[in-house]
């Protein structure tokens, strides 16, 4: 059976997602954890946003108890400010921390410029970029074969059968799996530890080797095309796959099919993909849940139950379906079927 240890963290709080939080995805933060009390001072007056909140101490905001404020709610703000930090740090695949970082993307997209660090994964057109230089550097014509990337329709990312395959060999049943992006009990991707480590292989060749990939031409693109993508929060580079060909602003939806979620990325910051990472289906399963009556009330309800193990789950497939798996959720450690009506 898949093992549930999902080795990823950050050593210090300089190297987390949430410094680039924007203030609209602090302002989710809040609501997330119950803390909307504070948007008027933290959101509408301060303009808080990720890295602000990585820094502040229980001191900077003493003022508000001036400002009808009680005691008890700025401790607990504090004790939710340093589960934030201590989730940033250990936890950074976290689900919360995806949504958040995907929140900001959107957000940053359309006045995203290239950060001109040496060594950061800079966006095609930068003109400081050094194509020749540099320890480490491949020369295109030593991967002038695995650089082929789709030229037509036919090109797309194979389905899925393959990995369902994978998991019925290596399971009785019932596998392990973090829930990499939740939008509803009818929606919401998973990926396994085995995935997971093949992502960051194929995200580490991306980000190192990018500046080899062609650039995307409008007149090549069609909808479900696999691509590189950069992801500008955590700067770093992923297989996409186009959602639509018509720019707005600049810009297209791209989904990251490792991951789940979809990003406004800027055209230039779009790439061709390695045909042979075309091959490999992608590596987070769309799923929905079984209801069963089992998931009566909100889509917040149910969140919050499956947050409560970390968003790692037991899962079961019940359904195999063109687009979607049917799936039961369990606890990862005691196998209880989960439920929203638990309490």
């Amino acid at each position: 059976m898949v093992g549930d240890n999902f080795e990823r963290y950050c050593k210090n709080l300089a190297e987390t997602r949430a410094m680039n939080y924007t203030t609209d995805a602090i302002s989710k933060w809040l609501e997330i954890f119950c803390q909307t009390k504070w948007k008027k001072i933290l959101i509408d007056e301060l303009k808080v946003n990720g890295k602000d909140l990585l820094s502040f101490r229980k001191e900077d905001l003493t003022v508000a108890l001036s400002n009808g404020y009680k005691v008890e709610e700025l401790d607990e703000l504090m004790d939710c400010i340093r589960s934030f930090r201590m989730q940033q740090l250990c936890e950074p695949d976290a689900l919360i921390c995806r949504y958040l970082t995907a929140v900001s993307v959107r957000e940053n997209s359309r006045q995203y410029k290239p950060k001109s660090e040496k060594g950061v994964a800079r966006p095609p057109g930068d003109k400081n970029e050094n194509l020749d230089e540099g320890a480490g550097s491949v020369q295109l014509a030593a991967r002038e074969e695995e650089n082929l990337h789709a030229t037509n329709v036919n090109d797309v990312y194979p389905k899925q059968l393959s990995l369902l395959n994978e998991i019925e060999k290596e399971s009785d049943g019932l596998f392990i799996a973090r829930i990499s992006q939740w939008e509803t009990p009818n929606r919401f991707f998973i990926t396994t530890q085995k995935w997971d480590r093949e992502v960051k292989k194929m995200e580490k060749y991306l980000t190192e080797c990018y500046r080899e990939l062609p650039t995307i031409q409008l007149d090549t693109i069609f909808p479900d095309k696999p691509c590189c993508v950069l992801c500008e929060a955590s700067e770093t580079w992923m297989r996409g796959r186009i959602c639509k060909t018509v720019l707005e602003h600049g810009s297209l939806p791209v989904h990251c099919v490792d991951h789940g979620y979809t990003v406004e990325s800027p055209f230039r910051s779009i790439r061709e993909l390695p045909v042979k990472m075309i091959k490999r289906p992608p590596l987070s399963l769309m799923c929905k849940v079984e209801l069963g009556g089992l998931y009566g009330g909100s889509d917040e309800e149910c969140l919050e139950k499956v947050s409560k193990y970390g968003f790692m789950v037991a899962v079961q497939i019940t359904m195999k379906d063109y687009d979607r798996c049917t799936v039961k959720l369990f606890n990862p450690k005691t196998k209880e079927r989960i439920s929203a009506l638990q309490r």
